[in-house]
């Protein structure tokens, strides 16, 4: 396995700084609203807050992250090299939850791993 990749979430005030630095733990693939979308990409070299725009013919899936303080975050395939999980598993402690449109609930469950695996 990789590097093991830490948590980038920020948070300050005047008075100190604090970086979460917790272990990226799992991920899942980003899909779209509709299922002529599919799985959602883009471009593949991602940089900080800043894209780097080269090569649109690089472009990969997008999946979103989540580290062991349930802080969620959104980049390319290869960020972190951590295990997959179907969609619809990741949920943040707030309430928020990446709930599946009903066009990825409405496929048989050969269909979706397919979705979530290719």
């Amino acid at each position: 396995m990789a590097e093991e990749k830490i948590c980038p979430v920020q948070f300050g005030t005047k008075l100190y700084k604090y970086q979460c630095g917790a272990k990226v733990v799992q991920r899942e693939k980003l899909i779209g609203s509709q299922e002529i979308l599919g799985a959602v990409t883009g471009l593949k070299n991602f940089e900080g807050d800043q894209w780097k725009l080269g090569n649109l013919a690089e472009m990969t899936d997008y999946y979103i992250y989540e580290c062991e303080n349930h802080h969620i975050l959104c980049r390319p395939a290869d960020w972190a090299d951590v295990p997959t999980v179907q969609p619809g598993t990741i949920k943040c402690r707030y309430g928020w939850e990446n709930k599946q449109h009903q066009w990825y609930h409405d496929l048989s469950d050969e269909k979706k791993e397919k979705v979530w695996k290719e």
